[in-house]
């Protein structure tokens, strides 16, 4: 099926966002390696939707917040590369310009998603988010304890995905791929998401210098995409 454009509306809902992230994935074919990064994404989200609902958080409202903020962040940047291709955050070129590279494996897209989405997209929606409420992000706070909470269920659920990615797709193509376990030790979810907030308290006190503000949000976009780009090298034998 050819992939076509459509425009992506913004999210209220987490229901809404997984039924738009469902589309987003069917929307793209196994040779779009976009396509196994949104397989993630999705999977993530409805675990954290499973979550939000179980009354366990010390502030869900909160949470929820950032799972929209960062939900449509996700749909913005996929909607449509090949328009978006001049505006597209350094962060995320490597996914988008390797997208349909066949000696990249889908496990190295997933990552390298992941990789540009956390490293660059997580702490600037942090920063919205906590100008939306007028929370500070402290790392002695509740959000900052939910957040964590859900680092945990972030990385079980995505060690269940790699799991997929690698006998699911792979056992589709005709190529051989090697070294992933190298690949998979590059990219550390924990240290990545710890990072993230942490880069967002800085955005936080950085929030009335603009000039700092640019300069730092330039910085963790070159990194992300320095990251996005070792994720990607070809590992087809």
């Amino acid at each position: 099926m050819a992939e076509q454009a459509r425009p992506t509306p913004a999210v209220n809902s987490v229901p809404e966002l997984i039924d738009e992230l469902r589309r987003l994935e069917n929307s793209l074919s196994a040779g779009n390696g976009v396509k196994w990064f949104v397989r993630l994404y999705h999977e993530v989200t409805e675990a954290i939707a499973l979550e939000l609902n179980a009354g366990d958080l010390e502030d869900p409202v909160f949470l929820e917040l950032l799972v929209l903020v960062y939900g449509n962040s996700v749909l913005n940047v996929c909607e449509d590369a090949e328009q978006r291709s001049s505006r597209i955050a350094r962060a995320w070129a490597p996914l988008f310009e390797r997208r349909h590279d066949p000696r990249v494996a889908p496990l190295q897209f997933a990552l390298a998603g992941l990789n540009a989405h956390t490293n660059h997209d997580v702490p600037i929606g942090l920063v919205h988010a906590c100008r939306s409420t007028g929370i500070a992000p402290t790392s002695d706070s509740p959000q900052y304890r939910d957040y964590m909470k859900m680092t945990a269920l972030v990385r079980r659920t995505s060690d269940q995905v790699k799991d997929w990615l690698l006998t699911g797709p792979i056992a589709d193509l005709d190529t051989t791929f090697g070294d992933l376990d190298d690949v998979v030790a590059i990219f550390s979810l924990q240290r990545a998401r710890q990072a993230a907030w942490t880069n967002g308290e800085v955005l936080w006190e950085l929030r009335e210098n603009e000039p700092l503000t640019v300069a730092y949000v330039g910085m963790l976009d070159r990194m992300a995409g320095f990251g996005g780009r070792g994720l990607l090298l070809p590992t087809a034998r």
